[in-house]
């Protein structure tokens, strides 16, 4: 699963956009919705058209927070799992994007999936909590 921040990376070409073919590539709302929040326009429109160049499979969340999810994308859960990560996330540093970062990670965690993130706190609690989580130069690495 890609964590928003590698659509900018491959925007601002630290990696190319052909990595990614090799490999399944999940997503959720959120990333497509954080990428539209992006204030320039011009960069708006480059990250969204990386977003519509990548193959990718989209599934819901695995949580809902109202305000952020789309209900017809997420799924309603005791959130327990989201709400330890959002609580850790903030413990590092309150960050207005962190219940985003929490949805993919509970997200990946429960779909068994590998979470690519340049988020290194991200990266630590995803495995912490027993969840897969790789830098993307990690990613690289083993893909190219």
């Amino acid at each position: 699963m890609l964590d928003t921040n590698i659509f900018n990376r491959i925007l601002d070409g630290q990696v190319s956009i052909a990595v990614f073919c090799k490999s399944s590539i999940y997503i959720t709302h959120v990333q497509h919705d954080e990428l539209g929040a992006t204030k320039k326009d011009l960069r708006r429109k480059q990250l969204l058209e990386i977003f519509r160049l990548i193959e990718k499979k989209k599934i819901p969340t695995e949580s809902a927070v109202f305000g952020v999810s789309r209900f017809d994308e997420a799924k309603f859960s005791d959130s327990i799992l989201y709400e330890k990560i959002k609580k850790k996330l903030d413990a590092v540093e309150k960050k207005p994007n962190n219940m985003q970062d929490a949805l993919i990670a509970v997200t990946s965690i429960k779909n068994n999936l590998i979470l690519i993130t340049t988020d290194l706190p991200l990266q630590e609690i995803v495995c912490r909590l027993n969840g897969k989580a790789i830098s993307l130069s990690e990613f690289c690495r083993k893909h190219s």
